[in-house]
C-alpha cells in the first residue's frame, strides 16, 4: 500500500487501481466499534484458544472453530453488517479515478468487494490489529 501525491492510498486489486481516502478519527473509531461488536467475542475466543498455556503453537480445537463462527454469525445481521461493508468498499473509495457506486461496481462480482474491504481496513487501521494481537500475547505471557 502506498500513498500517492494526492494523499490517497493506492492498491492494485485484481488488476484494478483503487484509491482510498483516510478517515478522520471519529469515523475510524465508529467503524472500529462496529467491527468490535461483530467480531470481538469470536476473535477473543480464537485468540484465547491459540494462546493456551503453550503460546501460539497450540493446536486449535476444531470444536472451538465452530464456536467462533457461530458466535460471529450471531453478531452479524443485515442492519449492522451491510452498511459497514458498503462503507468499507465504496465510501471514500475510488477505482480508476472514479467514485464507486456499490450496486454497479460490484454487480456480478460480489466477492470482489471483500478484497476491497480488506485493503481499506489496512489503510484505515494499519497495523492496529497486529499490535492488538501482540498486546494479547504479552497479556497471555504475563498470566502464565
Amino acid at each position: 500500500m502506498k500513498k500517492n501525491e494526492h494523499g490517497l492510498y493506492e492498491a492494485d486489486i485484481d488488476g484494478e487501481k483503487y484509491e482510498f481516502e483516510k478517515w478522520g478519527a471519529e469515523d475510524a473509531l465508529d467503524v472500529l466499534i462496529d467491527i468490535s461488536q461483530m467480531v470481538g467475542k469470536p476473535l477473543g475466543m480464537a485468540i484465547a484458544t491459540m494462546l493456551g498455556k503453550e503460546g501460539l503453537e497450540k493446536d486449535v480445537d476444531p470444536n472451538m472453530v465452530g464456536s467462533v463462527f457461530e458466535s460471529l454469525f450471531q453478531n452479524c445481521n443485515k442492519a449492522n453488517t451491510k452498511p459497514l461493508i458498503k462503507k468499507l468498499c465504496s465510501e471514500k473509495v475510488m477505482c480508476g479515478g472514479k467514485k464507486i457506486s456499490f450496486d454497479k461496481h460490484y454487480e456480478d462480482r460480489l466477492m470482489h468487494c471483500f478484497k476491497v474491504v480488506k485493503a481499506n481496513l489496512e489503510v484505515q487501521y494499519g497495523n492496529f490489529f497486529g499490535e492488538l494481537l501482540e498486546l494479547t500475547k504479552l497479556r497471555g505471557a504475563l498470566l502464565k
